[in-house]
């Protein structure tokens, strides 16, 4: 895992040459980008970061997740960034000018941040499966603590997958997080 923003483009390419002996994934975190990416009269777009990213070469980068903690400027820039991220041709819209890609390797979207398992019906409504989706203190964190958090991410995964509602689904410890938490719904 790289911290793309803070290292610097020269670092990155370097970085990405090393890496073509060691065959590493390279996971690009986007630590700092809001002191660029957040003020609508100065910077440049998470967009414009997210294809400059993916001509560097990198593997998976954060986009954002429109719910948690880390929510980005709204639904349409993090999907436009997931777009150029792993469409070929992305075409022209009242946000962002199209990109064709010219069969340049595509880059793996990761949604972070302040997510739980209750976000999981949303996540994948929203990205598909082409997604990581990356959950610490959301699993941790859950009121049977660790093992139960990981078994309530994989009963969620498994109800989102069988299309079973997750309120349905038979999992104490699904239905104990779901009682703490509640649901999310998302901004879509």
């Amino acid at each position: 895992m790289i911290d793309v923003c803070i290292v610097g483009w020269p670092t990155l390419q370097t970085l990405r040459d090393h890496n073509e002996d060691l065959g590493l994934v390279l996971h690009a975190h986007r630590a700092m980008h809001a002191a660029y990416t957040r003020n609508e009269k100065h910077g440049i777009s998470m967009l414009v970061l997210s294809k400059l990213l993916r001509l560097c070469g990198l593997d998976q980068l954060h986009i954002g997740s429109m719910v948690g903690k880390m929510v980005d400027t709204g639904p349409q820039s993090v999907l436009r960034s997931r777009d150029a991220q792993v469409c070929e041709d992305v075409p022209s819209d009242d946000f962002a000018v199209g990109q064709k890609w010219y069969g340049m390797k595509s880059v793996f979207p990761v949604a972070s941040g302040g997510l739980h398992p209750e976000h999981l019906p949303y996540l994948a409504k929203a990205f598909g499966n082409d997604v990581i989706i990356q959950m610490g203190g959301g699993i941790h964190g859950h009121p049977g603590y660790t093992v139960a958090g990981a078994k309530t991410t994989r009963d969620m995964f498994d109800a989102v997958i069988q299309g079973v509602p997750p309120r349905e689904y038979k999992s104490k410890e699904l239905q104990q997080a779901i009682k703490t938490r509640g649901m999310i719904e998302g901004p879509m």
